[in-house]
């Protein structure tokens, strides 16, 4: 499978910040559409789970 370098970066540096791996990431992505969930579904879940940095 062929992925562009600015997506495959995308994902490997969400995989550092929640110290994942940027396969299960991109599986995960994957399945979610496959299930048919929106692009804006898993827009708002990845916002929920991503650690609110400089807010209080």
């Amino acid at each position: 499978m062929r992925v562009d370098n600015a997506v495959l970066a995308a994902f490997k540096a969400h995989a550092v910040r929640t110290g994942s791996s940027y396969q299960t990431l991109m599986n995960e992505a994957l399945r979610q559409f496959v299930e048919g969930q929106t692009l804006a579904d898993v827009v708002r879940e990845t916002i929920r789970q991503e650690p609110h940095h400089g807010r209080t």
